[in-house]
């Protein structure tokens, strides 16, 4: 069994966050394996978890023009959120039959339903591996994956401008 949160638009903090709480609450057996869906309230500056934010963003503009700055527990590079994009995170207990045993793997069966719904609306994407998706050639979802005890998490956002 599964659940959906859907919880619209939420802050910077809430959305890097969230997926941790529920990843725990997946590995403990307290709740389902869950697809959470959000977006940002408000632009924030997301910085990846191995990143050093001073070599990666110009603070100081960043603060003026009244971005948060948020360190996320999953690496990859340093990017501007906003509400231009839907994200979603995908949260699965690994002993499940459900989860993939192989990270390669993980990707493949749960990108699937992101290029279902883009094709959906009439684009044609495609992987460029291991986690980007591409529509024209142009990267317009990026992906992560985490462990978090028992659970698997994969991350992502679709770009919607």
């Amino acid at each position: 069994m599964w659940r959906l949160l859907d919880l619209g638009p939420v802050p910077g903090y809430t959305m890097t966050n969230m997926y941790e709480a529920v990843g725990r609450a997946v590995s403990e057996g307290r709740s389902p394996n869950t697809v959470i869906l959000d977006h940002p309230e408000a632009p924030f500056v997301n910085i990846g978890y191995h990143q050093l934010m001073e070599k990666e963003i110009n603070v100081g503009f960043a603060r003026e023009k009244g971005f948060s700055l948020v360190r996320r527990t999953i690496g990859g590079g340093a990017i501007l959120d906003g509400p231009w994009e839907q994200d979603y995170f995908v949260v699965v207990r690994r002993d499940d039959p459900e989860c993939p045993a192989t990270i390669p793997e993980f990707y493949g069966k749960y990108l699937r339903p992101p290029m279902y719904a883009l094709r959906g609306l009439g684009l044609e994407p495609s992987i460029r591996p291991p986690n980007d998706i591409l529509v024209g050639g142009r990267k317009i979802s990026g992906n992560g994956a985490i462990t978090i005890e028992k659970a698997n998490v994969l991350a992502g956002d679709l770009l919607l401008e």
